[in-house]
């Protein structure tokens, strides 16, 4: 063959390899993009479930603070009430029945301000612990 034939050829024989290798190159990007694809796909769909569940524990989260807000209010009146009829009232009240000599537990007020006291009490207790835990929720502790 001539030389010009034959670097004609062997240029042609170069194009096709380089064109067997960006093939090569392209099929391997289209399968980097289907891969990526289905792996964004499944994150997508994970990061919806994700999403509903931080929107559910936000509204979870909403309700708490405002449940808390009630507790601490009647754990405050109890407080009060509780420090109120300790200091005061029963004092009061036992210094008058002792100097009529009757037991201050007798007098029917007192004696329903001690259920109530102690209903109270009973309600309080469990609520304290139940409150600390739900604050460290809502604290995001």
């Amino acid at each position: 063959m001539k030389p010009k034939v034959e670097k004609i050829l062997a240029k042609l024989s170069q194009e096709d390899k380089r064109l067997e290798l960006s093939e090569a190159k392209a099929k391997a990007l289209l399968k980097d993009f289907t891969k990526a694809e289905q792996q964004m796909n499944e994150s997508l769909k994970s990061l919806r479930k994700l999403e509903s569940k931080i929107n559910e524990a936000r509204d979870l989260k909403q309700k708490a603070e405002q449940e808390l807000k009630e507790a601490f209010k009647g754990m405050g009146v109890y407080k009060k009430s509780s420090d109120e009829f300790d200091t005061v009232l029963f004092d009061d009240y036992k210094r008058k029945a002792d100097d009529l000599g009757i037991n201050v537990n007798t007098i029917p007020i007192i004696s329903q301000i001690n259920k109530a006291y102690d209903a109270a009490a009973n309600a309080y207790r469990p609520l304290g612990d139940l409150t600390s835990t739900i604050s460290k929720f809502v604290e995001g502790r």
